[in-house]
């Protein structure tokens, strides 16, 4: 089985580590964390590709832009609560595979529904 990786992008330490126990609640463990935009290139250094990013939807919309930059392209969990944020509809109609919102204070259940719904859609390579 495919084992997720998944980074956070998160500025306030609290939240990365709230959004790390749900994370770990959901089986996840692969996880690195980046504090915004500038923190990115570090986080996704070395190859490590991420399969979804966790951002929060107050977060600048210019890492839609940076997202972009890192092959292959991500999916997101925007954590937010209420309506569609900037954020999202941007990533969105940037082609972006946003897999939902999450509420700002992390809820494993939702998290839960949203990484299965990712591995049951998500096409793998074949090993080879």
């Amino acid at each position: 089985m495919h084992s997720l990786n998944v980074l956070i992008i998160e500025e306030h330490p609290a939240q990365v580590l709230h959004l790390h126990q749900a994370l770990n609640a959901c089986g996840v463990f692969n996880v690195r964390v980046a504090e915004g935009v500038t923190a990115l290139a570090q986080a996704l250094k070395g190859g490590w590709a991420p399969d979804i990013a966790l951002v929060d939807s107050r977060c600048d919309r210019t890492l839609v832009g940076a997202l972009l930059e890192y092959p292959p392209q991500m999916s997101l969990i925007v954590r937010g609560e209420g309506r569609a944020s900037p954020l999202e509809l941007k990533a969105r109609k940037e082609g972006i595979r946003v897999l939902g919102t999450l509420p700002l204070q992390p809820a494993t259940r939702p998290l839960h529904a949203m990484l299965e719904h990712y591995r049951q859609t998500t096409p793998r390579a074949p090993k080879g």
